[in-house]
């Protein structure tokens, strides 16, 4: 088994809570509006508190700690290699990322 699977495994957790009885389409729409948020304000206090509202609502859904290493699978290893390639000049040339910023 992936490690993948089993994180998900691993965070799938039966709680009664208004996050849990919200309708699919709701969670989905949720999930691409912070998405498009976080990709069109390329802003890093803007993700910041995207982050802290998806951590908030999985606190409130009791979720948290089953979902806390999956979140450093992915945040840690995004902080360790992408943020230094974007901040300082070594991918991209006089600081600029693809898009132009």
């Amino acid at each position: 088994m992936s490690a993948g699977v089993s994180l998900l495994k691993r965070t799938a957790v039966e709680v009664d809570t208004f996050v849990q009885r919200l309708d699919g389409r709701v969670k989905f729409l949720f999930f691409v509006w912070a998405t498009l948020l976080v990709y069109i304000f390329y802003d890093p206090v803007l993700n910041l508190i995207m982050i802290g509202v998806a951590l908030t609502l999985a606190a409130y859904a009791r979720v948290l700690k089953p979902i806390a290493l999956t979140l450093a699978v992915i945040i840690v290893p995004w902080i360790l290699f992408a943020v230094p390639i974007l901040a300082l000049p070594l991918g991209f040339p006089w600081n600029k990322t693809v898009i132009g910023y």
